[in-house]
């Protein structure tokens, strides 16, 4: 018991930094991810007054009330410990090596790397936290609750809510070209979690 609890939480830990490098890689070539990590990036990019992370964690305590009614309290707790860890990694990600991806726009291939690469990692961060019976928050909370209930695949059910804050982002921040490789970043972010899905469904995943 006590094994699998600390094996869970070396998963939480390393699920957090794959959130944190992803939106990090997003903020660098000037493109946004789905769920309330999106939305952070396009706040950010609007006011630009609090850090990514502050603002994650302010948007992830509203879908609280919905964690505690639907799964009580234990596993409300849960889901506060990773969405801080999530927070505070992202903005230790961005404070150290916030700088350092600044050459990326530049590069012939910066944002397509940015995009596929940041998407890979969100999609990996997402679904490692529910295969591990957690949740990071925000919008992955009413994804899965939604996906459980009305018999959709996750996948589906992530592609249709970040679609959603893409149009969001692209009458607010994006321009057309940002919106294409946003849309990049989010199809490599659902392939990321349908094969994780796959290959956990294969009995592969320990």
């Amino acid at each position: 018991m006590r094994a699998t609890l600390l094996n869970n939480y070396k998963h939480y830990l390393l699920a957090s930094v794959c959130l944190g490098l992803g939106i990090a890689l997003f903020q660098a070539v000037g493109i946004i991810s789905g769920g309330f990590p999106g939305m952070a990036l396009i706040m950010y990019g609007i006011w630009g007054k609090l850090t990514i992370g502050t603002i994650l964690f302010l948007l992830n305590l509203v879908p609280l009330i919905l964690v505690y009614h639907i799964k009580g309290r234990d596993f409300c707790v849960l889901v506060i410990i990773c969405m801080t860890a999530i927070s505070i990694i992202t903005d230790g990600i961005l404070w150290s090596i916030g700088d350092g991806l600044a050459f990326l726009p530049h590069q012939p291939w910066g944002v397509l790397f940015g995009a596929v690469v940041g998407g890979v990692l969100s999609g990996i961060g997402l679904i490692t936290f529910v295969q591990r019976g957690a949740n990071s928050g925000g919008s992955m909370i009413v994804c899965a609750w939604a996906s459980e209930k009305m018999k959709l695949p996750l996948p589906l059910v992530v592609l249709a809510t970040d679609t959603c804050i893409l149009l969001w982002g692209f009458f607010t921040i994006l321009s057309p070209a940002q919106f294409i490789y946003t849309l990049l970043a989010l199809f490599c972010m659902s392939g990321a979690i349908y094969g994780m899905e796959k290959y956990k469904n294969k009995g592969e995943y320990k």
